[in-house]
Formats: structure tokens, sequence, C-alpha cells
């Protein structure tokens, strides 16, 4: 072999590389955490101010997994369940969308149990938005199944 076949059949490998990697980059799923991401951002002080009612001691939620039984039990400071809550909690896969699922906030009493038996194991991310007597409460989390 001289070296001009050497420098053909180099750079014949180097564009089939290049070409192959265009492929597999477009073929990859680039969903989004938010789809009003831009929107969200504007918003975001009134996020902070969430944040900071959720962390108060009086206002605590609490969560805690049950491997065994597959439940999520959020328990429920005791000013919003005698004052009613509102909310959602939102548990989202970051590497697939689509496997997103919403739970409603229930503050009747001081603990909600939830069911996720049907999620699939690995890493999931908590987002509790909640309100309560006009003050509205945010706070999340991670959660491996």
């Amino acid at each position: 072999m001289n070296w001009g076949k050497g420098i053909i059949a180099a750079y014949a490998f180097f564009v089939v590389f290049i070409l192959t990697m265009v492929f597999w980059a477009m073929r990859q799923d680039v969903s989004l955490v938010e789809k009003d991401y831009y929107q969200e951002e504007i918003r975001y002080q009134d996020q902070i101010e969430r944040i900071r009612n959720a962390n108060k001691e009086e206002n605590r939620l609490e969560w805690k997994y049950d491997a065994d039984s597959r439940q999520l039990t959020l328990k429920y400071a005791k000013k919003h369940h005698t004052q009613g809550l509102s909310g959602e909690l939102k548990l989202f896969r970051p590497d697939n969308a689509k496997a997103d699922i919403l739970f409603v906030m229930d503050g009747s009493s001081a603990e909600q149990v939830l069911e996720l038996k049907k999620l699939k194991a690995g890493l999931w991310k908590i987002k509790a938005k909640w309100k309560s007597n006009d003050e509205e409460y945010y706070k999340e989390g991670s959660l491996f199944l």
C-alpha cells in the first residue's frame, strides 16, 4: 500500500465516521423539561418565593418512599391539612418526558399515599406545587425507584 491509498482510506474512514455521528445525533430525543421554559424563567422570582414559603418549619411537606410496597407517602404540615390544600405533585423522568405522571395533592388528612407500582425503575424527579390559605409553596427532590 502506498501513501496515496492510505490517505484516501483515512479520509474515507473520517467521512463515514462523521456521517455516522450526524445520523446518530439526529435520532436522539431532545425533549425539554418544560415546554414553555422561557415563560417559566421570567416567572422565577415567584418560584423563589414559593420555595422560601415551603422551607419554613410550619409549612414543611415531607415525603417518604417505601421500596417494599412501592408507595410514596406525603406528610402535610398541620396548617395545610386543617385549612385546606390544593396542588399537584409531578414525577418526571429526566430521560423520558413521555413517562411523566401527575398526582393531585389532597390535603384533607395529614398523610396521602401514592401508588408507584406501575412506574419504571430508575431516577425520578419530584416537583410539588401547592396552595393553602392563599399562599403558594414549592418543593422538589429526587427519588430512585
